[in-house]
């Protein structure tokens, strides 16, 4: 190749390069935020310090910085055997905010929602639990109002103390949760009614993960409390005895404490127990189970 030829070449490739250059570093990161969120059969599309374009009207916002939102649309149904599986619009946009004072900002949008007619929902409603340690959910709260097609969940962000999402969704299976029985209520009816109390996280104990077994009989919780075994055992227990549970046989050692307790509720006796092991200076482990006598 000539030396002309050669400075030919060069100097086409200085006209060509540029316009095959990336983007800018801010349009790449949207770009593969997008991609990123972009899973489970969603289209996602992302908007830096905005609202989504279109925007479902009449849902209340929280007074705080907003620093970009993200909205999933499903894909069209999927058909099969003359069933469809997933129907009418799916969509779900998330925005996501940041607030110095959190505590006091989301009291205030609370109080809003309250205001404009919405209301707090309890997401496990109808789920045939038999009480005990119910499940440990995130930390999120669900609205709902007869007047809106929308649904709206409020999350705060645990590794942020600043942070906080607010989910608003049109998917029919959100909109499920605002049924009067909730979704779970052909459960529910198909099970017994609840018979031990939900326990509720005394002071100085804190219950790190809980949840039920399957049969919904069996629960139990990971705890973290500088009490001391009795102290914690007795937290729990007493919840039992406020609930009309007849205490009986009780064994306590130095890792393990359990007790039998008896209840008749609506002419079924019942027997439960609760046991509380240690497992280190300041971590325990809590099952209670509730059986009835076979008919």
């Amino acid at each position: 190749m000539t030396g002309l030829r050669r400075a030919a070449v060069v100097a086409a490739c200085a006209v060509v390069l540029p316009m095959a250059a990336r983007a800018d570093d801010g349009s790449d990161a949207l770009e593969l935020a997008r991609r990123i969120a972009s899973q489970f059969g969603a289209t996602t599309t992302i908007a830096l310090h905005a609202l989504p374009s279109p925007f479902p009207t009449g849902v209340p916002l929280p007074k705080a910085t907003l620093l970009g939102s993200t909205t999933q649309s499903l894909r069209p149904p999927r058909m099969m055997g003359g069933t469809t599986y997933v129907s009418g619009p799916q969509t779900s946009s998330t925005l996501y905010y940041t607030a110095a004072d959190r505590a006091t900002v989301l009291d205030a949008y609370r109080a809003s929602l309250t205001g404009a007619g919405w209301k707090q929902r309890d997401p496990t409603r109808g789920f045939p639990f038999q009480g005990g340690f119910t499940p440990n959910l995130p930390d999120f709260q669900f609205w709902c109002n007869a007047a809106s097609t929308a649904t709206i969940f409020l999350r705060r962000a645990v590794e942020d103390p600043t942070g906080f999402d607010v989910s608003v969704s049109t998917a029919t299976g959100r909109q499920m949760q605002c049924s009067e029985n909730g979704p779970f209520g052909a459960a529910e009816a198909m099970m017994p009614k609840p018979v031990l109390p939900k326990f509720t996280q005394p002071a100085g104990v804190t219950i790190d993960a809980s949840g039920p077994a399957t049969d919904g009989t069996t629960t139990a919780a990971r705890l973290t409390s500088t009490l001391g075994l009795s102290a914690v055992f007795d937290a729990f227990a007493s919840q039992l005895r406020a609930a009309g549970w007849n205490a009986g046989d009780r064994a306590a050692g130095t890792t393990v404490s359990a007790q039998t307790f008896t209840k008749t509720v609506d002419g079924t006796a019942y027997t439960a127990m609760l046991s509380v092991e240690v497992l280190d200076g300041t971590h325990y482990v809590a099952i209670a189970d509730v059986s009835a006598p076979s008919p």
